[in-house]
């Protein structure tokens, strides 16, 4: 229902008491994301797959044109530290902070924020990024492109808050 009421010019909700909007503040106070950092960003397929070969080794052939499979991470999840954690942050980005995991892959384009992420000397504004998916999403769901929204989590804990 709360789709409905999506203005997607202006990013806000129309409702009975008037137009109401998410904001980066509400990103933030709902699931503590940094507002400040660097960008996350997509990489070139020659950047990721370079990023991917330095966190993976470079016995990393499972990859297709759309991604690297979760089940090869799942593979390589008994080999070194940083092969663990690079499985964990590809699960919580592909699917909690950026949810654009289709079919099981994690888009190899975002490879080399994993690796910063793992080299622990880059700070991402994630807030930014996930209420433009946000946006994104609601978008599609309002042009009747899909009925599921990826971010509903923050949606549902806004209305909770706010309505």
């Amino acid at each position: 229902a709360l789709i409905e009421r999506w203005n997607p010019e202006k990013n806000t909700f129309y409702l009975p008491t008037g137009e109401m909007t998410v904001t980066l503040e509400d990103v933030f106070q709902i699931l503590r994301l940094p507002i400040t950092g660097r960008p996350v960003y997509q990489a070139g397929p020659n950047v990721a797959r370079a990023a991917i070969t330095a966190v993976f080794g470079p016995a990393a052939r499972d990859l297709t044109q759309r991604g690297l499979t979760f089940t090869y991470g799942i593979m390589f999840a008994a080999h070194p530290e940083a092969t663990r954690l690079a499985v964990v942050l590809m699960i919580v980005v592909g699917y909690y902070a950026l949810p654009r995991v289709d079919g099981g892959r994690f888009p190899k384009s975002l490879m080399c924020i994993i690796r910063e992420m793992i080299e622990g000397s880059v700070t991402f504004a994630w807030a930014p990024t996930y209420l433009a998916e946000l946006y994104r999403g609601l978008w599609a769901c309002r042009r009747n492109h899909r009925t599921t929204l990826d971010c509903a989590y923050l949606l549902h804990c806004w209305a909770y808050e706010h309505i």
